[in-house]
């Protein structure tokens, strides 16, 4: 090889190893991030019948803008029932709603929710589940009705049948007496 060609290869190779960032260098070149994230979970019965809403909530912090909140609900054999990614509140705050619980047997779930990668407190609750338990109808709400207005926007005072038959005017017998006819006095 010519003293030109091997001039050419170490110069190459010494630029490219100039040129090609170390591994070491890329770990150190910034701070590494904690990623310490504490959640709480909790639902608000223990216990559930086959129709029921379950309403979990509960606090992420610390709070981090965009991340979302991982509800992990699994059956009593570790089998995964629901997956879901929910939005935190700035305040760190959530809520979410299982609201299908069509395939659930009866027995005991796990509920976690997760805030991060694998390195932070999860927090987990557990309930119960019977879908022979049906939820009870929520009781039908009577609306009030609104007084009727007269024509100056008044409103009318509603009355009772008993107090608008007090109200109406009372019957008056009329009696007839016979006229005593009078002969006219002579004097």
């Amino acid at each position: 090889m010519n003293k030109f060609a091997k001039f050419a290869t170490f110069s190459i190779l010494g630029l490219a190893l100039l040129i090609t960032p170390h591994a070491s260098h890329a770990y150190y070149a910034a701070t590494p991030t904690a990623n310490k994230f504490t959640t709480t979970v909790t639902a608000n019965k223990k216990s559930y019948g086959s129709g029921e809403s379950i309403e979990l909530s509960g606090q992420a912090t610390p709070y981090e803008e965009g991340r979302k909140l991982s509800i992990i609900v699994r059956d009593g054999a570790s089998n995964i029932m629901v997956l879901k990614t929910v939005p935190v509140n700035p305040d760190g705050t959530y809520t979410y709603s299982i609201t299908d619980t069509s395939t659930w047997k009866k027995g005991t779930y796990n509920v976690a929710a997760q805030y991060g990668s694998s390195d932070v407190n999860i927090g987990t609750t557990i309930v119960s589940f019977d879908p022979s338990v049906k939820a009870e109808p929520a009781p039908v709400a009577t609306p009030t009705p609104e007084p009727t207005k007269k024509a100056d926007d008044e409103p009318v005072k509603k009355t009772s049948e008993k107090q608008a038959k007090k109200a109406e005017p009372k019957k008056v017998k009329e009696v007839k007496k016979p006229v005593k006819k009078t002969k006219p006095k002579k004097n």
